[in-house]
């Protein structure tokens, strides 16, 4: 298995569950430092690459040495995001090449760099983290929802492609989720209360990882908001 976007968040608890229930966990993200101290949580099972998935070449290069280290991989999970609030006419325009090359080109890459190796193997599991954003325009999210609208429609495709082949492909679309995502700079405008926790979006990956049927998108949300 291999983990996007695994040194914090989402991405943490999922990357810590998986290991725990003995799958061979691949962590990639940025800080070396972050995934080398979840490495040693469970050791044996967890090990951790360091790389910016928005840059092509340090995808290639990260996914050739998982194939060489592990030999195979059956599952993807797409996690890796970065997001901001802002009305687009005062975003940075800068802001466009962030958000859209982490969260919609990156998953785009770390997909190619495993897609046909399943195809080969007859079988394997994407799940692209996407966003109610990508289902359903948000004011203040413009470029955010646009990379996540890219997640949705790139899954429906490539999951029609790989079906027959045995290869499932999941977008999982959820609403505010309790992370550090939501800060000061970023302040969730509903109920904090309310907002998902990671370790029940964790379970339902699980789930979805665990049944034949094949889930192909899901949506889901805090009470206090609706999509």
């Amino acid at each position: 298995m291999v983990i996007t976007g695994a040194s914090s968040g989402l991405g943490k608890v999922m990357t810590l569950k998986f290991a725990k229930d003995g799958y061979t966990v691949c962590a990639i993200a940025r800080s070396k430092e972050k995934l080398n101290d979840l490495a040693s949580q469970v050791p044996g099972q967890l090990f951790a690459y360091s790389a910016d998935v928005g840059d092509v070449n340090q995808v290639k290069e990260t996914f050739a040495k998982i194939f060489t280290e592990h030999k195979r991989i059956d599952v993807l999970i797409n996690n890796a995001s970065v997001f901001n609030i802002c009305s687009f006419f005062e975003e940075e325009i800068s802001n466009i090449d962030r958000l859209i090359d982490t969260n919609l080109k990156g998953t785009m890459f770390c997909t190619h760099a495993v897609l046909k190796s399943m195809v080969e193997q007859k079988g394997g599991y994407v799940i692209n983290i996407a966003s109610v954003a990508g289902t359903h325009g948000t004011p203040q999210t413009a470029i955010y929802s646009a990379s996540k609208y890219g997640v949705v429609g790139f899954s429906d495709v490539i999951g029609q492609e790989v079906k027959e082949f045995g290869v499932h492909v999941c977008a999982i679309c959820p609403g505010g989720i309790d992370t550090p995502l939501w800060n000061e700079s970023n302040p969730y405008p509903g109920i904090t209360e309310d907002l998902i926790d990671p370790e029940e979006l964790a379970d339902l990956v699980g789930f979805v990882l665990d049944k034949p049927t094949l889930y192909k998108k899901l949506i889901m949300f805090p009470m206090s908001e609706w999509h």
